[in-house]
């Protein structure tokens, strides 16, 4: 059992290190961007995405800037 508990640990570790890689980021903006598109509730986006809800807005604004 033992083995198994550090076997999730090391899991952990890697999915941590690998969500905050700049690709990660970079593909949950593009989705955040695309569910707010479709008008889907940013408390969802938030739960997907775990962006915060001011994160969430911020790209809101951002992306109706750039497609004026």
């Amino acid at each position: 059992m033992h083995s198994k508990d550090n076997a999730s640990s090391e899991a952990e570790d890697l999915y941590k290190s690998r969500s905050n890689s700049p690709d990660v980021i970079e593909t949950k903006k593009e989705i955040a961007l695309e569910l707010l598109r479709k008008n889907s509730n940013k408390q969802f986006i938030v739960e997907l995405t775990g962006f915060t809800l001011e994160e969430i807005n911020m790209l809101e604004k951002e992306s109706r800037i750039n497609n004026i």
